[in-house]
């Protein structure tokens, strides 16, 4: 597998693991599903940035 590859691959886990960790404090009654989107569009090249260091 090359780097490229696995770079997106923990990136997409990271964001996975996120999304589950922010749909059970939404269950919990937080508010703000947007923050989610926004965030997504954040995290997503911040993520893969830091891995390519």
């Amino acid at each position: 597998m090359s780097d490229e590859i696995l770079q997106h691959l923990i990136t997409v886990l990271v964001i996975i693991l996120l999304c589950l960790v922010y749909f059970a404090g939404y269950i919990a009654g937080s508010h703000g599903w947007y923050i989610l989107f926004i965030g997504l569009l954040v995290l997503y090249p911040l993520i893969h940035k830091l891995l390519n260091v």
